[in-house]
């Protein structure tokens, strides 16, 4: 549900709103998640009707997916050290080493 404000509520925010609000406006999506887990199951918000308290749902929800991200990150960093360390192409051949010895 990432589609962006339609072009029609964009050119009434230039028209009607200041043009340091309507930039900031252009910026959001159309809808935004509001409840854990996210996905098409999850509870999702016109951005248009969403309140405050709807948009800090969403920041939660962000951050703690940014967070996430930012472990699997560091995750697939330490996979990649490891098979620098071990001198081999992929996992699999770590395993060939391991079962070697």
């Amino acid at each position: 549900m990432q589609t962006p404000l339609s072009k029609m509520v964009i050119e009434e925010c230039r028209v009607k709103l200041p043009y340091e609000v309507a930039q900031a406006l252009e910026k959001l999506p159309g809808w935004i998640c509001i409840s854990a887990g996210g996905g098409r199951n999850a509870l999702h918000i016109w951005a248009l009707k969403a309140s405050p308290d709807h948009f800090l749902a969403n920041v939660k929800l962000k951050r703690k997916k940014g967070e996430e991200t930012i472990q699997q990150a560091q995750r697939s960093e330490e996979a990649r050290n490891i098979l620098l360390d071990a001198g081999v192409k992929c996992l699999e051949q770590l395993f060939a080493l391991e079962a070697a010895q």
